[in-house]
């Protein structure tokens, strides 16, 4: 992303809609982005490349879930 990351991004989103149901996708790896990322609010965080279907259904699952 040319002005921000993903992390910023997401601390953006959160602080602006804070019930904002976010699922991070990302080929990053380390253990301590994807903590951060649910520390700062996402509900979930997908692995690049990723199957469809797996995507699909942690969608629909978020989707379902309360705040």
């Amino acid at each position: 992303m040319p002005y921000m990351n993903g992390l910023e991004a997401l601390d953006t989103i959160m602080s602006r809609y804070p019930h904002a149901k976010v699922i991070m996708v990302s080929n990053e790896v380390r253990n301590s982005f994807i903590n951060q990322s649910l520390q700062l609010g996402a509900k979930s965080y997908i692995m690049k490349p990723f199957d469809i279907q797996g995507f699909v259904t942690t969608v629909n699952k978020i989707s379902q879930c309360g705040n």
